[in-house]
C-alpha cells in the first residue's frame, strides 16, 4: 500500500500536555504560540503600547493579589521586585529587558486577569481579550509596559490602610 490514511491532529492532540501544565484554553494557547513564533518586527504605535501597558498593569496586580491571597509568606519576595524595579528605574536603566530578569525571580510566570493576561518569557506577551491576540513586546512598547507592570506591583503589595 503507497498512501495510507493519517487521522488529522486536532488541538487535544498538540497541546493536552501544556494546556494540563498551564492550564490554558486552546485558543489562548494558540495566540500565545502565534505571537511568540510568527510574530513580524513591527513597532507598536504608543496608543497600542499603551493600551498592552493597561492590560499588562491590571493583570500584574490581580495575578499578585490572587497569588498573595494563597501564598501569604511570598509578599517579601514581591516587595523586593518592586524595590527593584525602582532601582533600576532609579538608575535610568531604559532596556526593558532588565526588568523582565527581574520578574523572572517571582514564583510566577503568568498574571491573569478579566482584563487581559501577561506571560513572561524571554519576552512580556500580554494577550489581549478583546482582539483575541497576544503581542510580544519589544522595542520602545517595552518600558511603557514595565512602567505599568511597575504600578500594577506597586498596588498589589500596598500597605493597607488600618480600618476605621
Amino acid at each position: 500500500m503507497l498512501f495510507q490514511t493519517v487521522k488529522p491532529l486536532d488541538c487535544g492532540d498538540l497541546t493536552r500536555g501544556l494546556r494540563e501544565a498551564w492550564g490554558l484554553p486552546c485558543g489562548r494557547l494558540a495566540a500565545i504560540f502565534v505571537a511568540l513564533f510568527l510574530c513580524s518586527c513591527t513597532t507598536l504605535d504608543p496608543a497600542r503600547a499603551e493600551t498592552l501597558g493597561q492590560i499588562a498593569g491590571v493583570a500584574v496586580t490581580a495575578g499578585t493579589l490572587d497569588y498573595l491571597k494563597a501564598h501569604p509568606t511570598a509578599k517579601p519576595h514581591f516587595v523586593g521586585v518592586v524595590k527593584a524595579f525602582q532601582a533600576l528605574m532609579n538608575a535610568g536603566i531604559t532596556n526593558h529587558f532588565a526588568y523582565v530578569e527581574v520578574l523572572h525571580t517571582l514564583p510566577v510566570d503568568r498574571f491573569e486577569s478579566d482584563a487581559g493576561d501577561l506571560y513572561v518569557s524571554s519576552h512580556l506577551v500580554v494577550w489581549d481579550p478583546v482582539t483575541g491576540g497576544s503581542t510580544k513586546i519589544r522595542g520602545a512598547a517595552g518600558m511603557v509596559v514595565v512602567r505599568r507592570i511597575y504600578s500594577g506591583l506597586r498596588l498589589a503589595v500596598a500597605p493597607k490602610p488600618p480600618p476605621r
